[in-house]
């Protein structure tokens, strides 16, 4: 075998998209260290390094692929079987890894089939319209039964079918069935998704007959996760979402997402470290949701608003000059981020043109629709567009961030992108 096959390479070049660091191929190991690891490979190394540390799951995903590279063995093949071969890495590596992580080899095939059926499916239009379905994965055949919750009633219908001899007839998933319209038309994977075992048999589906959950709540699938929390044996949950994408969960620790041909991987622990929040307040949830539905952002988290007003750094504020804003804001200022986030006006602040800038700890808003001044970017960091430039600048005040209207999440620190995934 060898590290410098094009299997190989693009192989790490997968890692690289998939959680935002370098991978690079060298002759001898070094120190390690959370920002740092090292996995010797065929008589070399590969260091994976960025500048915010790996989380345990981030390095269970890339041993997985590493392990799955090796068994897949493309280099004791020669002639057309080495390309042969070589093309299944390429193309399959990351969906044969993560479906092993996910079902941690039990019913692996049915696993990567279910991934398969719905990388078909996100390709589907219905009148125009991306579609979207999604699947919760069990491993048992406990009851299932309705689920009740303060924030929303989830309500489970189960298929128990028949043949014309009063046999018990199943739907098992598979290409044929994703495509047909009335499984992503009447169970849409947002208030509504299927419920199958490991052989893909689907035994019914939940409804959510009642919704009372905020807008980053129902974006990243709160829903599922407390029916999930509460339903015995589940594995996890598959969907295609409504920008076209694959999107699996087990909990609220992870996004794995499958965009633009490529997997990328949302530890949310990691980005919530990024801000040391210590309240309730989850900024992943704010910063995956607007990613997910392609809404741009950028603001700034900080305790230094002293500073920021003496050095000029916000230069006006976008207002029609009509007294308008400042009623809004006065009223913002009022209230906690959490209480502006549930009454959604922090996603109609956040989708607005100009930086946000945040207490630190996420406790309360300071300022909205700032226009700031970019000059104050680190000489010789200054790149991307407005948000990119904007964010830099802002970064030397606290931690700042920026969402691309295309999906991915940028985290600035002391004039640097610490982290970028999406």
């Amino acid at each position: 075998m060898s590290v410098d096959s094009r299997a190989f390479r693009s192989l790490l070049e997968d890692i690289e998209v998939a959680l935002g660091c370098k991978c690079v191929v060298r002759r001898e190991g070094g120190s390690e260290g959370v920002k740092k690891f090292w996995l010797p490979m065929f008589g070399r190394y590969v260091e994976f390094s960025r500048l915010v540390g790996f989380s345990e799951l981030e390095k269970r995903v890339i041993f997985r692929v590493m392990e799955v590279y090796k068994k897949m063995n493309p280099e004791e093949a020669s002639g057309i079987d080495k390309d042969y071969l070589n093309s299944l890495v390429v193309n399959n590596a990351m969906d044969v890894a993560i479906a092993t992580f996910l079902s941690g080899s039990q019913n692996f095939i049915n696993i990567f089939s279910l991934i398969q059926c719905m990388k078909t499916l996100s390709y589907e239009r219905y009148e125009g319209e991306s579609v979207r379905a999604g699947v919760v994965v069990r491993r048992g055949n406990s009851p299932l039964g309705d689920y009740e919750n303060y924030d929303f009633d989830a309500k489970f219908v189960s298929f128990i079918l028949k043949d014309k001899k009063n046999k018990l007839k199943t739907i098992r998933i598979s290409e044929k069935v994703v495509k047909d319209t009335s499984f992503f038309r009447y169970v849409d994977g947002v208030d509504s998704f299927f419920v199958c075992d490991t052989n893909l048999d689907v035994v019914g589906y939940y409804n959510v007959v009642a919704n009372r959950k905020n807008v980053f709540d129902r974006l990243t699938g709160q829903s599922v996760i407390e029916v999930m929390d509460n339903v015995r044996d589940c594995l996890f949950y598959i969907c295609v979402n409504s920008s076209s994408e694959v999107e699996i969960f087990k909990s609220n620790k992870s996004r794995f997402v499958y965009r633009k041909g490529k997997w990328r991987i949302f530890d949310n622990r990691v980005i919530d470290g990024c801000f040391g929040v210590s309240n309730d307040f989850s900024p992943w949830k704010m910063m995956y949701s607007l990613s997910k539905i392609r809404r741009g952002t950028v603001f700034v988290v900080t305790r230094n608003l002293g500073k920021i007003k003496k050095d000029g750094f916000i230069k006006k504020h976008i207002d029609g000059g009509n007294g308008v804003l400042d009623v809004i804001l006065k009223n913002m200022k009022k209230k906690s981020v959490i209480d502006v986030c549930d009454s959604g006006e922090l996603m109609r602040i956040l989708t607005t043109d100009g930086m946000t800038l945040i207490k630190k700890g996420f406790t309360k808003l300071l300022d909205v629709n700032v226009i700031v001044n970019t000059s104050k970017s680190p000489k010789g960091e200054i790149g991307g567009g407005g948000r990119s430039t904007a964010a830099l600048a802002a970064s030397v005040y606290g931690v700042s961030a920026k969402v691309s209207e295309d999906g991915p999440i940028s985290i600035f620190k002391n004039g640097k992108c610490i982290y970028s995934v999406g």
